[in-house]
């Protein structure tokens, strides 16, 4: 338990995370309870949007239910009707068909907003990772063909207002469009398979979360320390497993907490040595005198 003895609820570090674990909360009963299974229900921290195919009024009656049972959260509507953009996406429809896209109306010409509105809204000294995080960005993003082209040429400039040239586009638009396997049929019309080229994406965010995932996993796993005793040592099976167990106990009792090597654990195995004495290896040792002159037999031949 946690109680703030000094200042107001608005000044503590865990006024924000406490908000978000209740609106969780919230949107889960919301989900289950209220909103038809076929709407769209989306919330990032405080913010939400759904979509809605009946009356303005049934809406309303809809957040009249949920202040009831949800007094502390203080519900607004700012938009019905008309395209909203939600943290960096738009969204709209037009008659009844919901579209997305890229919002950038202010982001791209405001240099003094936060990056973490937006990170890929300006090119960095890598123009080539820019650009491909962009074109991905408009993909996952824009709903068909119309609103992709239309990024397309938001991308294209963007990039020519900042110095950069046209050759540069159109390699970096090329490459991108032959890694993930679409035919593009140039002038006089520029076509792209954009439904072919949205599954192929989708397939490869899968895969790399995938590939994550895995990485976690086996980041996860318990990693040993190997320690190798001299051959020779007169420690039995039960002796080495007695000290290992207490060399991870005291391990587990000091590094629990610790970020890396709270999964390291110690195995103790036996080395083997080479077969012959330690005194025969040359160890800062000279050879007898004996041993450098040659035998009688050699100096008379």
């Amino acid at each position: 338990m946690y109680q703030q003895i000094r200042g107001s609820a608005s000044g503590s570090p865990l006024t924000i995370p406490l908000v978000y674990i209740y609106l969780f909360y919230t949107d889960q009963i919301i989900m289950n309870d209220l909103i038809d299974k076929n709407e769209l229900f989306v919330r990032y921290r405080d913010e939400a949007f759904i979509t809605w195919n009946h009356s303005e009024q049934q809406l309303s009656s809809l957040f009249s239910i949920a202040k009831s049972r949800f007094p502390e959260v203080k519900w607004h509507i700012s938009s019905i009707d008309y395209p909203i953009h939600f943290v960096d996406i738009k969204v709209g429809h037009n008659t009844g068909r919901l579209f997305t896209g890229v919002y950038h109306q202010e982001m791209f010409y405001n240099d003094f907003l936060s990056s973490e509105l937006n990170q890929l809204q300006h090119p960095n000294e890598n123009i080539w990772n820019w650009l491909r995080k962009a074109l991905l960005k408009a993909v996952r993003y824009c709903c068909d063909t119309v609103m992709f082209h239309s990024e397309i040429g938001e991308i294209q400039r963007e990039l020519l207002r900042r110095g950069h040239s046209e050759q540069i586009f159109d390699e970096a638009l090329d490459a991108f469009y032959e890694d993930f396997g679409v035919t593009v049929i140039y002038p006089p019309f520029l076509t792209v398979n954009y439904e072919k080229l949205r599954k192929h994406i989708s397939i490869y965010d899968k895969n790399r979360a995938a590939a994550k995932k895995e990485r976690s996993e086996n980041g996860s796993q318990q990693q040993e320390i190997p320690f190798h005793l001299p051959h020779g040592t007169d420690w039995d099976d039960t002796t080495i497993a007695e000290r290992e167990h207490e060399l991870n106990k005291q391990l587990h009792k000091h590094l629990a907490n610790h970020p890396t090597l709270k999964d390291f654990r110690v195995k103790i195995l036996q080395k083997h040595y080479p077969p012959f004495p330690i005194q025969e290896l040359l160890m800062n040792k000279r050879p007898l005198v004996g041993h450098l002159k040659r035998s009688d037999t050699k100096k008379q031949e």
